[in-house]
């Protein structure tokens, strides 16, 4: 049965404050909720930018949303340390989830993200990373011998002198990308996961926005004890199978979560959602010259 609809008020002059925190983390600015600020009475489409002057007001912003509170506070209790920046957080963390579940934004929208299409691809070639680690790290395994290589046109023989594939070449690149294994019983612990799974693959771009923002602001805002600590994956984890990015049946889990958090962080800037921009009086003066192809004054 769906959660009956709710109006939940933010005043202004917090709701400035919590999309600058959506802004820094995700990507999301006052674009994204053009429909709560142009229903204040004090929203003008005479002022040179409507929307940022009606937030000037001393008003509350009514957001209309289906969000269970009590399932909602299970999972952000899941991280225990508590401090000064709990509200906020709840509250970004709530904007957030009112955007995806009720207002269906990015289902609708054309979002490209080239970070997200990386990171997309990055999962596809773990599996391969964590095999090549296994293989490399064996006691068994002679890193300077010759190597074959197989493929659907022959074979190709490296002669590896010195080691200068394996050493230099491939332990270069695997410390560089598979970074958060260093044994390997973990390499193996995770492929055993590879195997078998029955459940759901991610494929949604949405998740490393939404993973690494929720991950930034709470390293950032709170006093974690540890950056990626079991509490904070499985609050990720659940966060997005309570908001619908991740289905039920998705498969992952903390180890999972910690080495997709490694991996966006090797890159020069974090991933966020396009920015949608705010309505100004120059914005509406171009959009009547080009419904009219003249000015009205």
């Amino acid at each position: 049965m769906s959660q009956q609809v709710q109006v939940y008020p933010i005043h202004t002059s917090m709701f400035k404050e919590l999309v600058a925190l959506l802004d820094e983390y995700f990507g999301i600015d006052y674009g994204y909720f053009t429909t709560e600020i142009r229903r204040l009475d004090s929203w003008s489409v005479e002022a040179d930018s409507p929307d940022i002057e009606a937030l000037e007001s001393d008003k509350y912003l009514l957001f209309v949303h289906s969000i269970d509170f009590s399932e909602f506070s299970k999972i952000l209790n899941i991280v225990k340390e508590e401090d000064d920046s709990d509200i906020n957080i709840t509250h970004v963390l709530f904007l957030l989830a009112h955007i995806i579940k009720d207002k269906d934004y990015f289902k609708i929208m054309d979002f490209i993200n080239e970070m997200a299409e990386d990171y997309l691809k990055y999962r596809v070639v773990r599996e391969d990373l964590l095999k090549l680690y296994v293989w490399l790290n064996d006691p068994k395994t002679k890193i300077d011998q010759k190597l074959t290589l197989k493929h659907a046109m022959g074979n190709i023989e490296i002669e590896n002198f010195d080691g200068w594939f394996t050493r230099n070449l491939l332990e270069g690149y695997l410390d560089k990308y598979l970074s958060d294994i260093t044994t390997i019983e973990q390499a193996e612990s995770e492929l055993l996961t590879y195997k078998g799974r029955k459940g759901r693959k991610v494929n949604d771009r949405r998740v490393p926005v939404i993973m690494y923002g929720i991950f930034r602001m709470l390293n950032d805002q709170k006093k974690m004890k540890s950056p990626q600590s079991d509490s904070l994956c499985k609050l990720i984890i659940e966060y997005l199978k309570y908001i619908g990015v991740f289905d039920d049946d998705t498969n992952v889990d903390n180890q999972w979560i910690r080495a997709q958090l490694k991996y966006i962080s090797t890159k020069p800037e974090p991933p966020k959602f396009e920015r949608l921009g705010v309505l100004k009086k120059t914005t509406l003066e171009e959009m009547e010259e080009k419904n009219t192809g003249r000015k009205l004054y």
